[in-house]
């Protein structure tokens, strides 16, 4: 539907989908951009969801979907909403798989304080793009999606800002694709006809953002086709509209406008006659296309007089689908702006500042799950306890009437289940792929982050603790000695810098980062060249460790 303000645009989407829903008993869901038929929707009796105090969209959740998957969708979303750059876009993807690797699904709050922290105080542009979609960002109310197929709705986004009802729109078209993918009808698809009122609010940005492969405006095309649902578009300028809207309409309604040059004649090819009654049309009238009549050889545009909805057939809208009123959203809101005052977390108690956040269970604790991570079961994994000198106290071991056993505290702690698994809690702690996860696109190349796997079993191996930061400006690995069997040297942290390369500006800067977080240095290199290239650069000074193919490491120099 094309037209200028006040040309009918409002009254024929009305008429057109209240007659279909009466007459087919097709349900509507409607996109009201501005709030403006929110009355009119009442009368009808269609439930009325406004955002965000009865609506509000969950990128995040997964939804039986692959993490990748649902990453990468939430992420377009996200771009397309608040026009994230590429970079922008990598590095909030990158947080969110390290939260479903983990076994999470985050709240935006979870997400912000992921990529945007250590960064708060600073003028963070990802900072202001997601304080900008807050609003809108929450839990999902399931009765919504429990009733989309059976009851008329409209979502009404009035008061929000452009990125807001962006975000918004480009969610509920993602779900509903989602509902029709997971076929629950078992090849009976229900009927919808999605209603996307003064959609160029939603065209005109997609112009604006050309980093997608696929707008979001193409896809709502796409998915129409593809599942058969029916979408109304209504919108002011034909220039927002992408021409796979106009090729792939059946019906074009083309109401009044006057500026001639608007009607783009490679699109609607409108003669001289019909741009001229364009121009002078009265409010409701317009010119149909039928693009199903015109395979029957009637091509020319007809002329059409929308009638008003009547009272009548207000009330018998009423009846095609049940009654409801939606509940207001409980949901408690932390808006990021309370969530940081701009300045850094204070140092932990016992712990140096780099330390704040990061578990740092007992020494005991976490060499039983190292030994059980190799060993697959508590009894190798005692056994390896013993044979290493990690732990050389049975009573530490097996427990005794006063003292629960080292497994059983791992089981209390949660880091390992009833059936002696390791938890998702517990891997956090020792794996190397979780633990590599957490520097997303800074932990560099498969060749790096291969290094880093190794680094950290051989600390590991060690009996210390090995951790990683998310920070680009810190190490790639982090060393924690054991002071004492019960204590961890919380004071002296030795930094492992994985290099692939013997690059004099990269070797340079590690030192630096080193001597201002006044850590130890070890550089871990594949193989003995680039060992011996960094040697001579650093002039021997730091430790050095050589990997080799078998995973073990030689160190070289001190």
């Amino acid at each position: 539907m094309l037209g200028s303000t006040s040309s009918g645009k409002t009254t024929t989407m009305r008429a057109f989908v209240s007659r279909v829903a009466i007459a087919d008993r097709i349900p509507f869901l409607m996109l009201d951009w501005n709030g403006e038929n929110e009355e009119w929707a009442k009368s009808a009796g269609a439930a009325v969801w406004r955002v965000p105090e009865h609506f509000k969209v969950n990128l995040f959740k997964l939804n039986g979907m692959g993490r990748e998957s649902r990453a990468s969708i939430a992420v377009e979303g996200l771009a397309a909403a608040a026009h994230l750059t590429a970079l922008q876009s990598t590095k909030v993807k990158s947080a969110l798989l390290r939260f479903y690797m983990e076994g999470r699904e985050p709240s935006l709050l979870e997400l912000w304080k992921a990529v945007c922290y250590r960064n708060a105080s600073k003028a963070n542009v990802l900072d202001q793009r997601l304080r900008a979609i807050q609003r809108v960002i929450g839990c999902e109310p399931e009765e919504f999606w429990s009733g989309v197929f059976e009851r008329n709705s409209v979502i009404s986004m009035m008061g929000l800002n452009g990125s807001e009802k962006a975000l918004v729109a480009y969610a509920i078209l993602q779900r509903l694709a989602e509902l029709f993918d997971k076929d629950p009808w078992k090849g009976r698809k229900p009927r919808l006809m999605v209603v996307i009122d003064e959609a160029w609010q939603l065209l005109r940005r997609e112009k604006e953002f050309d980093t997608l492969k696929e707008s979001v405006a193409e896809r709502i095309v796409r998915l129409g086709r593809k599942y058969g649902v029916g979408i109304i578009v209504s919108t002011q300028q034909l220039d927002d509209v992408p021409k796979v809207f106009v090729n792939s309409s059946s019906l074009l309604m083309v109401h009044q406008h006057r500026e001639a040059s608007w009607f783009g004649r490679d699109l609607l090819q409108l003669n001289r006659y019909e741009s001229a009654y364009m121009r002078s049309a009265a409010q409701g009238e317009m010119l149909l296309f039928d693009r199903g009549r015109a395979q029957e050889g009637i091509w020319y545009s007809e002329y059409v007089k929308v009638e008003p909805l009547s009272s009548r057939e207000l009330q018998s809208l009423a009846g095609t689908s049940t009654a409801y009123s939606p509940r207001r959203i409980s949901e408690p809101e932390m808006p990021l702006e309370l969530a940081d005052a701009g300045q850094e977390e204070p140092a932990e108690e016992g712990k140096p500042g780099i330390l704040n956040g990061l578990e740092i269970p007992s020494v005991a604790l976490y060499r039983f799950l190292v030994a059980l991570s190799r060993t697959g079961k508590p009894r190798d994994a005692n056994r390896m306890l013993k044979e290493r000198g990690w732990i050389t106290s049975d009573t530490t071991i097996y427990g005794n009437s006063s003292k629960p056993s080292i497994l059983a505290r791992a089981q209390g702690g949660g880091y390992v289940s009833g059936d002696a698994r390791i938890t998702e809690k517990g891997l956090k702690l020792i794996d190397p792929d979780r633990l590599i996860a957490k520097q997303g696109i800074y932990a560099g190349s498969e060749e790096h982050k291969e290094l880093m796997r190794k680094a950290i079993r051989l600390i590991q191996d060690k009996g210390n603790l090995a951790f990683t930061l998310s920070d680009k400006d810190a190490f790639d690995v982090g060393e924690i000695r054991a002071k004492t069997k019960n204590s961890w040297d919380l004071e002296h942290i030795t930094a492992y810098e994985c290099q692939t390369n013997a690059i004099k500006e990269e070797i340079e800067k590690c030192v630096r980062k080193a001597e201002r977080m006044g850590s130890s240095l070890v550089f871990v290199a594949h193989g003995g060249e680039i060992s011996e290239k960094i040697a001579a650069l650093t002039g021997n000074k730091y430790e050095l460790v050589s990997i080799n193919d078998n995973g073990r490491g030689e160190q070289t120099s001190a």
